[in-house]
């Protein structure tokens, strides 16, 4: 009983390498795919600008654009962009708050984090959004490697 429950836990101790590790071995960036809603693409630029501040790798919004708008499904479209992360949202106004739901997924499809956030303006909640995703940990960085071979 002993090997199989520490089997078990080993098996899902991998799995939780595997997959918060993901994005950085993948060694692609991360894609925002059109968001949906009201005032989505105004939300969407301001999270990449956040997640640019962050140094955070990412994947120019018009080829993704591009690259959304001819392919369907989340492992293609992460194939043609090279990207080890895609994150959608779905943003509605709702009274006086803004909501907003988030998705993220990995090259192969899988969902990683999923979360929800919401505020009074668009601003904040593209704010907590960006926040949020740098939070999770699963966003890769621009390489430091590029920095010193520039230097010398």
């Amino acid at each position: 009983m002993k090997q199989t429950s520490l089997a078990a836990l080993t098996a899902l101790l991998v799995f939780l390498v595997f997959v918060g590790g993901a994005a950085a071995e993948d060694g692609g960036g991360v894609g925002l795919l059109p968001f949906q809603g009201t005032q989505a693409a105004q939300v969407r630029q301001r999270v990449q600008n956040r997640l640019h501040a962050n140094d955070v790798d990412l994947i120019p919004l018009k080829e993704v654009s591009a690259v959304a708008k001819k392919t369907n499904g989340w492992a293609p479209r992460a194939r043609k962009l090279g990207a080890s992360l895609l994150v959608r949202a779905r943003i509605q106004k709702s009274g006086e708050k803004w909501i907003a739901d988030v998705e993220m997924r990995n090259a192969d499809a899988q969902r990683v984090k999923k979360f929800r956030t919401s505020s009074t303006t668009s601003n904040k909640v593209a704010n907590r959004i960006a926040s949020e995703l740098v939070k999770s940990g699963l966003l890769p960085l621009v390489s430091d490697e590029s920095a010193p071979q520039g230097a010398a």
